[in-house]
């Protein structure tokens, strides 16, 4: 997650992007559009120091702690971070934080309606 400092899984894309839907509980203002699936393959919370030394050529050789949501990673550095990710052993996941953004957006609903 985008300025959370930390990585919070791998998943890989199983559909194309379809911009006429929308995913209602994230798409606060609508800001974001588009739905497509995903098959995650690790959720878990890993912080940006283990990712920090590696370097995404396509990106102005920027650490990937840098990128944006949605940059893309190539495969040398997609497998290093896969393998980082298969070794971490972690203690919190992105599953544990549901409970936040559900009243988040609670809190968005009620503001929005006043």
């Amino acid at each position: 997650m985008n300025g959370s400092g930390r990585f919070v899984g791998i998943a890989k894309m199983k559909s194309e992007v379809d911009e006429n839907k929308i995913f209602e509980y994230w798409a606060m203002d609508d800001v974001w559009k588009g739905l497509f699936s995903v098959e995650w393959i690790f959720i878990k919370d890993i912080p940006n120091k283990y990712f920090k030394d590696i370097k995404l050529p396509n990106n102005a050789f920027k650490p990937v702690t840098n990128s944006r949501d949605t940059q893309e990673i190539l495969r040398n550095e997609g497998e290093i971070m896969i393998q980082i990710f298969e070794e971490f052993k972690y203690q919190t996941c992105l599953l544990q934080h549901f409970q936040y953004y559900d009243e988040r957006q609670q809190l968005f609903e009620k503001t929005k309606d006043q």
